[in-house]
């Protein structure tokens, strides 16, 4: 009985509602090392989802399959640097209006960067920062913590079909959130930030930024999966 209970709620939570047009979208990984087996398996699974990734060091055409554009890029990546042939294949992806699903660590990519916190919306810092006149301490993180996932907007299409939560997963702390974003993602933990998930356009792009995603317990988890699969779906619209 408990299996066919745990086999339901994947069903359900993968399983969106409505038509699910088949894409095919690129993984960008490389600079913080991640568990690659359940984390692409969780793609395979989708069944309607095909994927290529690209990994660090990046170079001219990025974010492209030669003429072939991709319905979506996912950045799942952390690099320190970026250098500028790479920052005109952000320009040229996001000005033909590819959408954008940027997951957990991709938060602290390019910090040297400053127009990468405004394509993501936000920013990890990894050092104390001066902003406005106010100094914002370095951001923090803890592994391993069980932390309340809340669904700040259930009538959002990447929250479609969700309620709030419970991950075992990693938290990240004071780091900073752009005015221009829509929360969809909210925690109470004392060691995150308040907003995990957002949404927000960047020139012609629909941009997600899901918080959650260290590990396996997220990767199979078919709560999380639905929010993957759901923002994939909606910034590729």
């Amino acid at each position: 009985m408990k299996n066919l209970f745990l086999f339901t709620l994947l069903l359900l939570c993968c399983t969106p509602a409505g038509h699910f047009k088949p894409r095919q979208i690129l993984v960008i990984t490389g600079g913080h090392d991640f568990e690659r087996e359940p984390f692409f398996r969780m793609f395979d699974e989708f069944g309607d989802i095909t994927w290529k990734e690209k990994m660090h060091p990046l170079s001219q055409g990025a974010f492209s399959d030669g003429e072939q554009p991709f319905d979506a890029v996912l950045f799942y990546d952390m690099p320190d640097s970026v250098t500028a042939a790479v920052q005109e294949e952000y320009t040229r992806l996001l000005q033909r209006g590819t959408g954008v699903v940027f997951l957990h660590h991709a938060l602290c990519a390019n910090p040297g960067w400053p127009e990468y916190e405004r394509m993501v919306g936000g920013k990890y810092l990894p050092a104390a920062e001066e902003r406005a006149g106010r100094r914002m301490p370095a951001s923090t993180y803890r592994e391993d913590v069980e932390v309340r996932v809340e669904i700040a907007d259930p009538g959002h299409p990447v929250t479609r079909g969700l309620s709030d939560f419970v991950l075992h997963d990693e938290v990240y702390g004071g780091f900073i959130t752009r005015p221009d974003i829509y929360p969809l993602l909210r925690t109470g933990h004392p060691e995150s930030s308040p907003v995990i998930g957002w949404a927000h356009t960047y020139d012609h792009s629909r941009i997600v930024y899901l918080q959650p995603g260290h590990d396996h317990r997220a990767f199979d988890d078919p709560r999380f999966r639905r929010l993957v699969r759901n923002a994939i779906e909606w910034v590729s619209e």
